[in-house]
């Protein structure tokens, strides 16, 4: 999703230079996802393009999107693990740090890392450096390159494959078709008293039920709670290749999203903010009590 959401940014900023204009900055939090589509939503940092060479938002874009990925596939693990609380990114010093010494000697990271750690020392005077380029004949061709580079790099950025807890759960070799059955009987004698249209599956691996319920009725939409992040990143494969109203995240039950950012009300907490008719919670306990070894 992350990825997905720094191509978008990518593709706007890149139509948007064609048209004259440009985006200020490049939060991340500027996309959010209906079902598993990525979707733009400040209009407010669109603007007319300056005389600037270099795309303003690049920095941002960088410590938002490209630097938690570049870390997560040096070192193979989920980005989750460093990557959630925080509005502000990942600075280039602390990318630097983290990735091993082969992508260290990569061209690609030398300039979008290396390279602006010793920018940030320098205190390089931007106005001036457009200046020069400008005048040495640079344009908005330069930034449309640029643009090109970074796609071409979080393609290339492979999302780490790691064994998990319950990555080869959905297998569910432990139960037969008979159990699943009978779980699907019990959303669909639900379904049948009552209509629902926001559905909340805690646990639910690979939306074996999630993608059930939505089948039972055509304004169902679904948001698809698992700690997991690899079963997630599969289920958020599957649901935009079969184009599913379908929402998964990334979630632990035992430490949900708190308020943080500015006085604590830049981000409101995940509970305050979210919208449910009926929540599907099929074997969670169990789940936190062998992989948390929870006593309570």
């Amino acid at each position: 999703m992350l990825k997905d959401a720094a191509k978008l940014t990518l593709e706007l900023q890149e139509k948007l230079l064609k048209l004259g204009l440009s985006l200020k900055d490049a939060s991340v939090f500027n996309i959010q996802f209906i079902n598993s589509a990525p979707i733009f939503i400040d209009l407010g940092s669109i603007i007319k393009a300056e005389n600037e060479i270099f795309w303003s938002g690049y920095r941002q874009f960088c410590e938002m999107f490209l630097y938690p990925l570049t870390i997560s596939s040096s070192l193979k693990i989920n980005h989750q693990d460093f990557y959630m609380y925080t509005t502000r990114g990942i600075k280039a010093e602390t990318t630097w740090k983290m990735i091993k010494f082969r992508d260290k000697l990569k061209l690609n990271n030398v300039i979008n890392i290396r390279l602006q750690i010793n920018k940030k020392k320098q205190n390089i005077d931007r106005k001036l450096l457009d200046q020069e380029l400008k005048v040495a004949g640079f344009s908005t061709n330069l930034k449309l390159k640029q643009i090109k580079r970074l796609q071409s790099i979080i393609l290339n950025l492979n999302t780490p494959k790691i064994n998990s807890s319950w990555n080869n759960y959905s297998k569910r070799e432990h139960y037969d078709e008979k159990d699943l059955d009978k779980k699907k009987m019990i959303i669909s004698s639900i379904f049948q008293k009552k209509k629902f249209e926001y559905i909340v599956d805690w646990g639910s691996n690979d939306g074996l039920f999630s993608k059930y319920a939505l089948s039972l009725g055509k304004s169902v939409s679904c948001v698809s709670l698992d700690s997991d992040p690899q079963v997630i990143d599969s289920l958020y494969l599957n649901s935009k290749n079969e184009n599913l109203n379908l929402l998964p995240l990334v979630f632990d039950v035992c430490n949900p999203p708190v308020s943080y950012g500015f006085a604590n009300e830049e981000r409101e907490s995940f509970l305050t903010y979210l919208k449910i008719d009926l929540n599907i919670v099929y074997a969670l306990v169990h789940h936190l009590f062998i992989d948390r070894k929870s006593t309570r």
